[in-house]
Order: structure tokens, then C-alpha cells, then sequence
């Protein structure tokens, strides 16, 4: 039933939309880079010091990237731009049988480089507790900025363990299914424009 629309998409994202996006990124990269200072600036002048308590909670703890945690949320985004995209019998396996791998999403109907680069700038933990700024009274506001500190440091930190591992890694590693050269070029400003969003909004 999403097999007409799964694999137009893909196509449309494959050929009619990355290699221009990519260059459109290389030439407005001054311009990406400028917006998300402005909006971290304005996060930080409304901030206390409760988001940096929550990132350096983090940050001091022994966080591997063979951790099971990691895994799953690692999939979990893959999962959530194959439901974007309309595709059919989507798994998630963190016990993957496959050497070397720690943990896989499977589905049907095509693949698209959204999909394989989606926990590479998709900032799920972190997009999460955004949302939650809108259903919590704010007097726990508190509690959300030390959460919000947390997550984002670990996306940042999680974000580099996994772009290391799979660019050094096998050819059946994400950047290399989407392309290590195109990988570089996009995971940046994409990181870039979604946290200045994300700064804007919670700001």
C-alpha cells in the first residue's frame, strides 16, 4: 500500500534532492553557522546554570558506545524517518546476530540516505524533552533545563562516538550507504539548524 509513495520519495530525496542540498549547505554555510549562534545567544541569556548542571551530569559519566541505551535510540531514530517515509514492516534489533554490528533496523520498501543519517543529526532525546516544555507547568521548568543540558550533550557527544565509528568502519556503515563524502558535508549544518531551532523555541 506505501509502496508508490515510499519509493517516490526515495527517489526524490536520492536524486532530485542531495547533491543540491548539499551544495545549497557549502554556500549558505556562513549563513547556517551565523543562525545558530544567535539562536544559542538567546538560549543562553534566558538560561541558568541548571542546563550546564545537566550537561556535565553527562558528561562525567562513563558513557560507551556499546551501551544498550545507545543503541536503541540509535535505531529508534532510523525507525522514526522509515515511518516519515512510508515504509513498511519496520524492526528494531538491539541483540543484532550480525558481527559486529550492535543493533539494526530493518524495513521494507527502499532506502533513502534521510533514513541511514537520521541519529546523526536527528536529535530524538533531545526533541523530546522540548515538547515537554509545552504539557509541563513551568515551575519544573528547572528539571526539563538539567534534562535538556543532559540530552543535548549526550547527542553531541554520542552524535561524534557513532560518525567515527561508522566512518572508519565497514561498507555496510550508514555514512558509507549514504556516502562518506556527502556524510560530511550535510551532518554538520543539519546539526546546526536543528539545535538553532531547538534553542529558538525553548528560549
Amino acid at each position: 500500500m506505501n509502496l508508490p509513495i515510499s519509493r517516490t520519495l526515495d527517489f526524490a530525496i536520492n536524486n532530485l534532492l542531495k547533491w543540491p542540498l548539499a551544495v545549497a549547505f557549502i554556500y549558505f554555510y556562513p549563513s547556517i553557522v551565523a543562525f545558530f549562534l544567535q539562536a544559542f545567544l538567546l538560549h543562553i541569556e534566558n538560561l541558568n546554570l541548571i542546563f550546564f548542571l545537566g550537561a556535565a551530569i553527562f558528561l562525567l559519566t562513563n558513557f560507551k558506545y556499546e551501551n544498550k541505551f545507545l543503541t536503541f535510540e540509535h535505531e529508534l531514530t532510523h525507525a522514526i524517518f522509515c515511518f516519515f517515509t512510508f515504509k513498511d514492516d519496520i524492526r528494531i534489533d538491539i541483540n543484532s546476530p550480525k558481527e559486529g554490528v550492535a543493533g539494526t533496523c530493518s524495513y521494507k520498501n527502499g532506502t533513502n540516505w534521510l533514513i541511514q543519517l537520521a541519529p546523526y543529526f536527528f536529535p530524538t532525546l533531545t526533541l523530546f524533552i522540548a515538547l515537554m516544555y509545552l504539557l509541563i507547568d513551568a515551575k519544573y521548568y528547572f528539571f526539563l533545563d538539567i534534562c535538556m543540558g543532559y540530552t543535548i550533550a549526550y547527542h553531541l557527544k554520542t552524535n561524534l562516538m557513532e560518525l567515527i565509528v561508522s566512518i572508519q568502519g565497514s561498507r555496510d556503515s550508514d555514512t558509507q550507504k549514504a556516502g562518506r563524502f556527502f556524510s560530511l558535508i550535510v551532518i554538520p549544518p543539519l546539526n546546526l539548524i536543528i539545535f538553532g531551532l531547538i534553542f529558538i523555541y525553548i528560549a
